[in-house]
């Protein structure tokens, strides 16, 4: 009996570790919030409260059912600018190259600004001669947002993962080994 008690705490435990990993990525996905539009052109929206303002690019993604394709480089340039009297913002470049490709979207972080509360007007222009027309994304939505509950989610099953097989591995042994006695105190003794 000791053997099943073994499989049934290391078979909770992988489900606990396969539980883990799932509810991360989907807190990740709930996370990601950020609004597409198709530049070039302007967009209006509000910031409820000041902070952060992140801009990606989706070289390849999927918008209200069409798949855009554009060049892997954006050649765009944009502007933030206050529709309640705050100062412009300057859009200034990511620290760090952050990369997503989910739910049918694929892009890169391209800038980030700081922005008061109240209504703004991103506007995205080409360089003259240059046509080409792209979906970028705007929000909230930090990359460390939809990151974090991932890599804490891979890190937490990393641990039970492992114990849970491990657990299972011994309960097996157990239970085979205790079946083997069980069999060999059954049976009769050798004559002789």
């Amino acid at each position: 009996m000791r053997g099943r008690r073994w499989i049934v705490i290391g078979v909770i435990c992988l489900l606990t570790a396969l539980l883990i990993v799932i509810v991360g990525v989907w807190l990740s996905i709930s996370r990601f919030n950020l609004q597409q539009v198709v530049m070039p052109g302007s967009v209006e929206f509000e910031m409820d409260t000041p902070g952060p303002f992140y801009l990606t690019y989706e070289p390849r993604t999927n918008l209200n059912g069409t798949w855009y394709v554009s060049p892997v480089e954006s050649r765009m340039t944009f502007e933030l600018v206050s529709l309640d009297g705050a100062p412009d913002a300057i859009i200034e470049a990511p620290l760090v190259a952050a990369n997503y490709s989910f739910i049918g979207r694929h892009g890169h972080y391209i800038g980030k600004a700081e922005l008061d509360a109240g209504l703004w007007r991103l506007t995205g222009s080409t360089p003259p001669g240059d046509d080409h027309s792209g979906v970028y994304a705007f929000g909230r939505t930090s990359i460390t947002a939809v990151v974090i509950p991932v890599l804490a989610a891979a890190f937490a099953a990393a641990l039970l993962g492992p114990v849970g097989l491990g657990l299972l591995i011994v309960g097996i042994i157990l239970h085979v080994h205790g079946r083997k006695r069980a069999r060999r105190a059954s049976q009769p003794p050798p004559e002789g």
